[in-house]
């Protein structure tokens, strides 16, 4: 059940908050995403860049205030579902009444499908993306929902 819980609450906040619904990137803020993945600063952004860069910014986009930590109110923003209030409590496993990006971290590890995003905008099919690749995250919906 707990996994069940864990997988509906990021499924929830993923596309909530990437389909457009409570979280939409401009093209100001797209504009500088390589910039932003690629941490080690070699001009390419790898799988792993990718996956930590995206689920960074998605806690950063519910995480509304900035002060590192997901709230019941911010998180009712982005989870309207009958079980929101279970969803965010299941995330909340030190029973603090707030979500920290390592609690989000630790429900998210499985369940965004992040490589099938990564694989489609890998063009050249090298296994990393280079900044013309990135150009391309604009439309793509970012993760897949398993229920």
């Amino acid at each position: 059940m707990r996994s069940y819980v864990h997988r509906f609450a990021v499924s929830v906040l993923v596309v909530l908050c990437l389909s457009g619904c409570a979280f939409t990137e401009s093209q100001a803020q797209t504009a500088g995403l390589f910039e932003t993945l690629d941490v080690n600063r070699d001009g390419q952004v790898t799988r792993n860049e990718f996956s930590q860069g995206m689920k960074l910014r998605v806690f950063k986009a519910i995480d509304r205030n900035a002060d590192g930590q997901i709230t019941w109110e911010e998180w009712q923003k982005v989870d309207t579902s009958p079980k929101a209030r279970e969803h965010f409590d299941a995330m909340d496993t030190k029973k603090t009444g707030k979500v920290t990006y390592e609690d989000f971290l630790q429900a998210s590890g499985a369940y965004m499908d992040i490589d099938d995003v990564y694989i489609s905008l890998d063009t050249s099919r090298d296994g990393l993306l280079s900044r013309g690749e990135t150009t391309g995250f604009k439309g793509v919906r970012l993760f897949t929902v398993r229920f």
